[in-house]
């Protein structure tokens, strides 16, 4: 009984040891993770998911860190490239709307309350100010963390030009209209342009008269800036200007910024920016005066090849503004690559980076391993990344577990608190997850189909 006992004993402490050998190591966290796709009512309060004018896709993706949204529009549909751009662009549709009713008579003559517009105007002032879309499905921010060659295109068009003297009527008519109705007269948005256009041809040929902006642009959507925002003056560019009038103005600061001419005279003929963007460029870096190395900057964007990255290069300038403005006082511009950084005073390292959602991609190991390299060499003293709309989970750990602070400012999506828990889908099936913590992503991430 006692032999038969002892076997029994033995084999239990048998089978459980082979049990414990057998049963699956608790899963180690993922390496990298790919670039998500989410629902944009997870993302967006819910006047910007539609309006009278408009509704956005309920699909977004992700490439390289920015949003793409498909807008539908009456007119057709505008691809736009990151969430800052997405409120400029419903904007742009309601002026639009607003300039066709006026184009038709149908409101011409009426008053309306003049500071619906100009309450409409304020609710656009974002920390990052953008202006023009994207006509590509992708965008073009990757080439953001590469070098990139020299612009292919040469030449403005006439209205940026301001040289061509049989459109000077209809040019300067067609800026200030652009400034009745807060919009920028040289966006890269095919349906405002075509309601301005219009609107600039009656006005030169003595359709109308006087001010015409006193119809209500309807639907208005503001946005709730994060603790960057700063430095108002930044984003009061008299569109009006003559273009001619705003590059002189860009190469005297450039000039008192210590950009080489030669620099600055590529810069100023980019066509990828309108003299609007630029402007409010130039206007960002001449607000520091006290950090050194802003002609690095300006070296950087005269490189530039692609309209969406030009976008990305001045909302970033007057992040960086803002930055300095606000939180982080800023010493010196550090290039590295295509990628802009920063010393702080104290002896920081800061990376600031104008994307909606960072993901742990390998394309971002990499590239915060150089950010990494470039902090050690200059022997930082702590080092500081600032991105204006969300980073993963997985992206905030790994970059903490290397000494980093990492500083979301979730720039135009819903607050954290107000983010719903809902469970990622793969296609059809949907599995259980333990609950998402709201404050690691804008929204709920749908991982890319296999």
């Amino acid at each position: 009984m006692f032999r038969f006992a002892y076997h029994s004993g033995l084999l239990l402490a048998v089978l459980l040891l082979l049990a414990g050998l057998a049963a699956p190591a608790p899963a180690a966290p993922p390496a990298t993770e790919s670039a998500p796709y989410f629902r944009a009512a997870d993302l967006l309060p819910r006047s910007v998911l539609a309006g009278p004018e408009h509704r956005v896709d309920a699909l977004v993706r992700n490439v390289d860190g920015i949003n793409i949204y498909i807008l539908h529009a009456p007119q057709g549909d505008l691809r736009v490239a990151s969430t800052a751009m997405l409120y400029r662009r419903i904007h742009e549709l309601q002026a639009a709307a607003a300039m066709d009713k006026v184009n038709t008579g149908a409101e011409f003559g009426r008053s309306v309350v003049d500071s619906g517009v100009d309450a409409l105007k304020g609710a656009f002032n974002l920390v990052i100010h953008p202006i023009d879309t994207l006509s590509g499905a992708a965008s073009g921010v990757g080439k953001a963390f590469r070098r990139t060659g020299d612009s292919m295109q040469s030449r403005r068009p006439d209205d940026e030009a301001g040289t061509a003297a049989g459109l000077v009527g209809y040019n300067r008519a067609k800026r200030e209209y652009a400034k009745q109705f807060g919009v920028d007269p040289y966006a890269r948005n095919r349906i405002l342009q075509a309601s301005l256009k219009r609107l600039a041809g009656a006005g030169t040929a003595g359709g109308l008269t006087g001010t015409v902006a006193k119809v209500a642009i309807p639907g208005g959507v503001g946005l709730a800036v994060g603790a960057a925002s700063g430095t108002q003056a930044l984003n009061d560019i008299d569109v009006s200007t003559p273009p001619e009038d705003l590059f002189a103005r860009n190469r005297v600061r450039m000039e008192a910024m210590g950009v080489p001419a030669a620099v600055a005279a590529r810069f100023i003929e980019n066509v990828h920016f309108t003299p609007t963007g630029q402007s409010r460029l130039v206007a960002a870096l001449s607000g520091m005066p006290s950090v050194r190395n802003r002609a690095a900057f300006i070296r950087l964007c005269a490189l530039t090849d692609d309209d969406d990255l030009a976008r990305y290069r001045e909302r970033l300038a007057v992040l960086y503004a803002n930055i300095n403005a606000t939180t982080d006082r800023l010493t010196r511009f550090e290039p590295i690559g295509a990628v802009m950084a920063a010393t702080t005073a104290g002896g920081g390292f800061l990376v600031a980076l104008a994307l909606d959602y960072l993901a742990w991609t390998p394309e971002m190991v990499t590239r915060a391993a150089v950010w990494d390299s470039a902090a050690r060499a200059g022997r930082a003293g702590a080092k500081k990344l600032v991105v204006t709309g969300a980073a993963s989970a997985l992206a905030r750990d790994r970059l903490r577990q290397t000494g980093w602070t990492v500083v979301c400012l979730r720039e135009g999506l819903v607050p954290v608190e107000a983010a719903p828990d809902v469970t990622p889908r793969r296609r059809r099936e949907e599995k259980k997850e333990g609950p998402r913590h709201k404050a690691h992503a804008p929204g709920t991430a749908l991982k890319r189909a296999p």
